[in-house]
């Protein structure tokens, strides 16, 4: 459980890291002759867009439903748990 809470303390400390690495990739993939023709914000977008489909079928198949982001207690039930 720490590994989690670690996680989410250090979530905007790695968000400039991640673009970083984001920008690294898509200048990798320019670099391959049938994807040089697409433009840059293209695959910017469709990896995003791979990482939300990814993301959420990811929750689907842990936890058997959708977890959106306003129900907190969905993503972490054991936080409704007394007696922590």
């Amino acid at each position: 459980m720490a590994f989690w809470r670690l996680g989410v303390i250090t979530y905007y400390v790695t968000m400039p890291l991640a673009g970083i690495g984001m920008d690294y990739i898509v200048k990798s993939l320019k670099q391959k002759p049938l994807i040089n023709i697409v433009n840059s914000k293209t695959i910017f977008s469709l990896l995003y867009l791979a990482h939300i489909i990814g993301s959420i079928a990811y929750v689907y198949s842990s936890l058997g439903t959708l977890s959106p982001p306003w129900d907190i207690y969905l993503f972490a039930p054991s936080s409704l748990e007394a007696g922590l």
